[in-house]
């Protein structure tokens, strides 16, 4: 099976940096064979229709229909006729940069694309002023990628920039208004029920996540695992109780630990020093400021 690349599937007839590549096609009814990409790609169909497939999934395309294939998926698709389509390739690094707080949860929606529908298809539609908005945006795009002037590649990656925006804005009104869909408030009802089982699992789910997206997107944004962030803030609170001379016992059933070896281990872990050395460094303190 075929995979397509930017630097090599993208030639001189088209436009392409470092970071995408985009071109428009007309297709008169031949169909295109099962491949992949190294990376991502958004279609938007410009006039006609065509069967597409996804990883074995059909859907049918018609003209403002948008579809976002993820990197890796295998791809192909049927013209029923004369079919008209702009393609645009993004390197999936390029499209992380374009992770923000607001917009993460749209995202991992976008890239897990089971969870946006259309009468059970994996696609995005326009219709009225928005299709005319996506469409002139992508059309200066195609007008501009044949330019030879140097503010062409200024212009690109504004217009690519407003067609994501775009693109995630629709995905975030297609979203579950239930759930949480923001990083703040993901952390503060972290914080507020550390008791509770928050396994990545169960805590993806409640929140409409795929789990696998849901990690990729929360190390890239803390720097650690939801595991060893949860584990972090348990500990930091069991520190706030030690202080307060809480029992072990209150400490682990108040914090949710499975026993009271698991919290030994994750304060040394997290902390490094033992639970016993933390309180002679607590009482060390307090004599210290008795003296002085």
């Amino acid at each position: 099976m075929r995979e397509f690349t930017i630097e090599k599937d993208f030639d001189e007839r088209y436009y392409k940096t470092e970071s995408f590549g985009i071109f428009s096609f007309v297709n008169d009814n031949l169909p295109e064979a099962p491949h992949t990409h190294q990376f991502v790609e958004i279609l938007y169909v410009l006039g006609g229709k065509a069967a597409n497939f996804i990883n074995g999934k059909l859907f049918e395309i018609s003209h403002g229909d948008l579809v976002f294939v993820n990197y890796g998926s295998i791809h192909s698709f049927k013209p029923h006729g004369r079919f008209e389509y702009i393609n645009i390739g993004i390197k999936p690094e390029s499209l992380l940069k374009q992770i923000s707080d607001k917009n993460a949860a749209s995202f991992i929606m976008l890239t897990d694309f089971d969870e946006i529908k259309k009468n059970d298809e994996r696609i995005l539609s326009f219709y009225g002023e928005e299709r005319i908005q996506i469409e002139c945006l992508l059309k200066i795009m195609l007008y501009e990628a044949r330019n030879t002037e140097t503010r062409r590649k200024f212009i690109l990656d504004s217009c690519l920039n407003i067609v994501i925006f775009l693109i995630l804005d629709k995905v975030s009104r297609l979203m579950p208004k239930r759930g949480i869909d923001d990083f703040d408030e993901l952390i503060k009802y972290v914080c507020e029920n550390l008791r509770e089982k928050l396994s990545l699992e169960e805590f993806a789910k409640m929140c409409y996540y795929n789990p696998s997206y849901f990690s990729r997107f929360f190390k890239k944004k803390y720097g650690m695992t939801f595991s060893e962030f949860i584990k972090t803030k348990r500990i930091e609170e069991a520190k706030i109780l030690l202080e307060k001379n809480m029992t072990i016992e209150y400490i682990v059933s108040h914090l949710g630990f499975s026993s009271n070896h698991i919290f030994y281990s994750s304060f040394l872990e997290i902390t490094g020093q033992t639970v016993s050395e933390y309180r002679k460094s607590l009482k060390y303190n307090i004599g210290e400021k008795v003296k002085s």
